[in-house]
């Protein structure tokens, strides 16, 4: 029976090394101009501070503050304010395509959203939504790497 055991646990780890993907990684990369294509809004910010907070078993709520150094595509009717706090929802403990861990301080390329809601007063009020999938909204920052991120933005 101990053999039989032993048979089956390898040839189950065989045939996880040989399938194509494993069932709970990320997606595949996706190229910073690619990103920067289908963004709204492309920054270079620096991270000054970053916070995260558990919420339950599965999801924790993290707080990132940027000092926006660049704006490198934004719609027009959308003002970029010097400094903005992303809040949003961290899964810690998933193997799937979610973010694990804020940024650490430092300087990015980060890739947003916008989306536009109502107040009660009437007003318009602008959202910042992480670029989807989410792993890849922040990459780290590089002159060389912005000079060909301005480049191609300016091919679109």
């Amino acid at each position: 029976m101990p053999m039989r055991f032993l048979l089956l646990l390898s040839a189950f780890f065989a045939f996880q090394c040989t399938t194509p993907g494993a069932p709970y990684a990320l997606p595949p990369w996706i190229p910073v101009q690619e990103r920067a294509a289908v963004s709204q809004v492309v920054l270079v910010a620096d991270v000054v501070a970053s916070s995260s907070r558990n919420l339950n078993q599965t999801i924790d709520s993290a707080v990132v503050v940027l000092n926006v150094v660049s704006v490198l595509k934004k719609p027009t009717d959308v003002d970029i304010p010097e400094r903005l706090a992303l809040q949003f929802v961290l899964y810690p403990g998933s193997f799937e395509s979610r973010m694990r861990t804020p940024p650490e301080p430092g300087r990015y390329f980060v890739f947003l959203n916008t989306e536009k809601t109502e107040k009660k007063d009437g007003g318009n009020l602008i959202l910042f939504r992480l670029y989807e999938p989410n792993p890849f909204a922040f990459d780290l920052w590089s002159a060389e790497g912005e000079a060909e991120l301005r480049r191609s933005l300016n091919n679109i």
